[in-house]
Order: structure tokens, then sequence, then C-alpha cells
């Protein structure tokens, strides 16, 4: 039986920043009823560039080999965890995230190499487009209109704004583990964006 493991490619937050994070947001976790978002443990905040779901772990050697050369041509950049907002909109939201405001070009152009160098390899193309940010929280599905409403006008009143700089310098291919507690994340590999000389 093959071994598969549920796998991401993500830059991942720093501590110091998971902790800056955790602070900024934390009167949107007091405003909005707790029964009625799951929040993202601090220490799992990251950036998603694509998601592979369920993969042979036969694979992995390769996946590394094609993000190895997809980071090739990136050097460090900065942007900025920016605003609060949720998906798809704040009438119905369902997602909870904070915007990367800075460097976003360069976070797409990351984000489309990193999609083709995978694609090479048979994964299929996001068909949605790539728009940059953190989820922060996820809402539960036995939320009422009401409370969905409600919770999109606390995320419109939220003056969370421009929360910390952040440096971009490492893609990881990760790991999910499903667990009653939630999901738990390994990074295993490292896939350093080049300094300049």
């Amino acid at each position: 039986m093959t071994q598969t493991s549920r796998l991401f490619v993500a830059i991942t937050l720093p501590e110091t920043h998971q902790a800056i994070v955790g602070k900024s947001i934390g009167p949107l976790h007091q405003t909005i009823p707790r029964n009625l978002v799951r929040w993202v443990p601090e220490q799992n905040l990251h950036l998603t560039l694509k998601f592979l779901g369920d993969t042979a772990e036969s694979r992995i050697p390769k996946i590394q080999e094609a993000l190895e050369d997809a980071v090739r041509s990136f050097q460090p950049f900065n942007t900025m965890i920016g605003r609060v907002g949720c998906f798809p909109n704040s009438k119905k939201p369902r997602v909870l995230w904070l915007s990367l405001d800075q460097q976003a070009q360069e976070l797409q152009r990351l984000q489309k190499e990193v999609e083709y160098a995978l694609g090479h390899l048979g994964f299929p193309h996001e068909k949605r487009p790539f728009s940059p940010h953190l989820t922060i929280g996820r809402v539960k599905r036995h939320v009422q209109q009401a409370q969905l409403a409600a919770i999109g006008d606390a995320v419109a009143r939220s003056d969370i704004v421009n929360v910390a700089n952040w440096q971009c310098d490492t893609v990881h291919l990760m790991k999910s583990r499903l667990s009653p507690q939630g999901a738990m994340y390994t990074s295993l590999s490292e896939h350093r964006l080049r300094t300049s000389n």
C-alpha cells in the first residue's frame, strides 16, 4: 500500500511575528464569540503558495528538487502584514485573513514559479487567482446568517492595519496531519531564497 502525506508549499511566519500577529488580532478574538470561529494557532500561521493534498511519499524528493529550482532566481524580500479581511465577502464570511500588502507582485511571481515547477510533476494548476494572505480563522459550519453578518461587521470595523514588516526568505515543503486538536504542521524541507553576492 502506498504511503501518502498531506502536503502543501508555504512561507512560514517567524516566531517573533507569530506573537505580534497574535497580539494584534486579540481584539477580534474578544469581539467575535469563540463558538463561531476556529482560530488558527499562532504557530500554524503561514502563506500557502501551493496545496498538494494527499501525495505519495515516494514523490517527495522530486517535489523538493522542483522547489529548489523554483526559488533559485529569487532574493529575499519584505512584505507588510496589513489589514484584516474575509473571504468570500463580509456578508458571508468563511475565512478571516490578514493581507500582505507590499511586494504582492513578487509574491505572485514566486507562487507562479512554484505552480509552474510542480505542474511539470503532474500537480494540477490552481484555477482561482492567487491572493497573498495569512489565514487567521475559519468560520464554523453551523453559523447562522445573522451571526455571519455580525462577524463581517466586526472585521469591517477592525482597526488592524500595518501589523508588521516580514522578510520572506524561505519556502517550506510542509506536511499536515489532522488530529482532534486541529491541524499539526511539520516542515519537511527548507528552500532558501538566494542572498545577493
